[in-house]
């Protein structure tokens, strides 16, 4: 149900709020962006896949930026 994406969203951002490690940051904005991509969220997924690459990016993570922006 697209409850079940939209719930698994949210315990993705939540996690995103209490983590401190730049690439676990930007692996949870990912799952969160496909959480809201397959719940229909396509806003709020393309703000997570915009974050998700800025982190990897910064980080020096090129193939995981990459990845997001396929």
């Amino acid at each position: 149900s697209l409850a079940a994406w939209e719930e698994a969203q949210r315990y993705f951002e939540q996690a995103i709020e209490l983590s401190d490690d730049p690439l676990s940051r930007a692996e949870l904005h990912e799952r969160a962006g496909q959480m809201g991509w397959a719940g229909g969220r396509i806003e709020a997924a393309h703000r997570h896949y915009e974050a998700a690459i800025e982190l990897f990016e910064s980080a020096g993570q090129i193939h995981p930026a990459a990845r997001v922006s396929a």
